[in-house]
């Protein structure tokens, strides 16, 4: 029996859904075209309109971002392969990511979804990318540790409060995370790189409310290869003068007892003790004790 009145009844339906989503969009259906559209939405990006010789995507319009330029791309195979552009540089690259399984067999049809969001500073990728060796272009690998050197923390330090198999942050969470942190004018999150390796994270997140909006929640993370080297010090400094701009008063946060290193870092920084969370986590079955800590700006 022949397969062609199926055939064509799936084409039929294809076209429906293929024209309802381009009028959604405004533009014909490609992967490239509903990747800028959605993250046009999520993360305040403004689009620039379709040229030949367009030098970027857009820019981001809110939060820290806001004003520089970013080159989207979404690869629903997730196979490590970026198309960088040298003449003129973007500021960014937002990348939005499908199944990596999907890139390990040759399937009929790769699924157009999205599991994971990376941004890339342009410069610092170039940068690593030209110390490698990488030749540079249209389809240029992206080696693993550049993905995934995030995930590092958790495997590294027993002072983080989560443990290395409970990262699991979905698609929606994540997108939530970032759309909050580009939204409030009391939050931010700051990165120490080397060679475009994140090495080192701060993220400040303030008040919600009218009487607790001055206050703003501190957490740092570093890798161990690059403690004692000043990289705490120097995103301390950067959230302090941001937080002064903002017009926050008091940064808080809580440290486990015995980081000794952590503790030191924090009191060196202007911070004070204010009281001890008893038994506050559970580390290899021990109860261990955390510090409220925290300093007010003038």
């Amino acid at each position: 029996m022949s397969d062609l009145p199926q055939l064509a009844s799936l084409l039929k339906s294809r076209n429906t859904i293929d024209s309802k989503i381009a009028t959604l969009i405004g533009h014909p259906v490609q992967a490239q075209s509903v990747g800028e559209h959605i993250a046009s939405v999520i993360f305040g990006i403004a689009l620039e309109e379709p040229t030949p010789h367009k030098t970027s995507d857009g820019r981001f319009t809110r939060g820290p971002l806001a004003g520089h330029t970013v080159d989207i791309q979404w690869h629903p195979r997730h196979d490590g392969i970026l198309h960088l552009k040298t003449d003129p540089l973007p500021d960014y690259y937002l990348v939005l990511v499908g199944s990596k399984e999907a890139a390990m067999f040759h399937n009929l049809s790769i699924p157009w979804v999205i599991e994971s969001v990376f941004l890339f500073d342009a410069g610092e990728l170039y940068t690593a990318l030209r110390e490698r060796g990488v030749q540079i272009g249209k389809s240029t690998s992206i080696t693993g540790p550049l993905w995934e050197r995030c995930l590092q923390l958790d495997e590294e330090t027993q002072f983080m409060l989560l443990e290395p198999d409970e990262r699991t942050i979905s698609v929606e969470q994540q997108r939530k995370h970032v759309e909050q942190v580009l939204s409030r004018e009391n939050q931010s999150i700051f990165v120490a790189e080397h060679d475009s390796q994140l090495i080192g994270y701060l993220s400040a997140t303030g008040g919600y409310y009218k009487r607790n909006k001055h206050s703003a929640e501190i957490v740092i993370g570093i890798l161990q290869d690059f403690t004692g080297q000043g990289v705490g010090t120097q995103l301390f400094m950067a959230m302090e003068e941001w937080a002064r701009q903002k017009q926050l008063h008091r940064l808080e946060l809580t440290v486990m007892t015995h980081n000794k290193a952590g503790v030191a870092l924090y009191k060196k920084r202007g911070f004070e003790v204010e009281g001890i969370k008893r038994h506050a986590i559970v580390i290899n079955g021990q109860y261990a004790d955390e510090y409220y800590m925290a300093k007010l700006l003038e």
